[in-house]
């Protein structure tokens, strides 16, 4: 109400665009062909809000508030198993950002880009995110299927995950073509230290490949401190959201274990922590270099 009192001769103001839903609402229920139920009208509209927001925003009705809070607790406890899925929304359709190494999800062949159709037989058209994991999900020995849309032939695949524990895949070393490719399959516990291993003993000099394809879950801080063996010392990164509260990572002398031409490999399944550890390699190059980055 007070941003609208500012803006008393505006036609942008807040109540603009409340105005022309309304309007648009009140159209479809006057002039479709058939009766219109509210309820799913207004339902449909706060998720395409959500998802428009980013693919990883979901609207949870009143009515699975319950559910949705069941589903949480049980991530909190020791004998559940995570499927390895990282989820976004595309087209109405869950979307796999990255199946983390090692996880029962990649295990069972699910790749980065694949469409989830059906969950256990189930149209994923209308679950929510959450409700996908928690189908996925559960205690060991449990099974799950998923029906997968790829680009790639066979173009439908349903794929069986076995629920079981699992630690996300280490940092690897090979040559490639005559080049070192260091591969950091996600930013899990023991990451660093892992990285820290494969670095040290190498030419710090010699020019090296870092691979981040389908790189998309682990911690933040574990990102940052293997960020801090590439660059010089100095701010590597902050995170600040509204409801968390804000963090900031450094690098410090004498961290640093590689000064030569570096090579990061992204695709569409490098995400979260892989995004913080990118950005600051890129910033530290352009800071050497002597250059602003925007």
């Amino acid at each position: 109400g007070a941003d609208e009192r500012k803006e008393k001769g505006s036609k942008d103001g807040l109540y603009r665009p409340l105005g022309l839903f309304t309007e648009v609402l009140s159209l479809v229920k006057g002039n479709y062909v058939e009766p219109v139920e509210v309820r799913p009208l207004l339902q449909g509209a706060f998720a395409g809000m959500t998802e428009a927001m980013d693919p990883f925003s979901e609207y949870v009705p009143p009515e699975k508030m319950a559910a949705f809070e069941a589903a949480r607790v049980a991530r909190g406890k020791a004998e559940h198993v995570e499927s390895g899925l990282v989820l976004a929304r595309r087209a109405g359709y869950p979307v796999v950002v990255a199946a983390v190494p090692g996880s029962p999800a990649a295990a069972a062949g699910v790749r980065t880009d694949d469409i989830l159709e059906k969950v256990g037989g189930v149209s994923a058209r209308n679950l929510a995110l959450w409700e996908v994991e928690a189908a996925l999900s559960g205690k060991p020995g449990g099974r799950a299927s998923v029906l997968v849309v790829r680009e790639s032939k066979p173009r439908r695949q349903t794929l069986d995950l076995v629920r079981a524990s699992w630690s996300p895949a280490l940092p690897s070393a090979e040559r490639v073509s005559g080049e070192l490719v260091v591969r950091i399959p996600a930013f899990g516990p023991g990451t660093a230290d892992a990285l820290s291993g494969i670095l040290a003993p190498l030419d710090r000099t010699k020019p090296l490949v870092v691979d981040l394809r389908g790189n998309a879950w682990g911690s933040w801080d574990e990102a940052a401190r293997a960020a801090a063996f590439f660059g010089p010392e100095g701010p590597l990164g902050e995170l600040k959201g509204r409801k968390i509260p804000a963090k900031s990572w450094k690098a410090e002398a004498g961290q640093r274990l590689h000064e030569g031409g570096l090579v990061l490999l992204v695709d569409s399944g490098t995400g979260g922590p892989a995004e913080l550890f990118a950005a600051a390699l890129r910033e530290g190059a352009a800071k050497e270099a002597g250059f602003d980055v925007a």
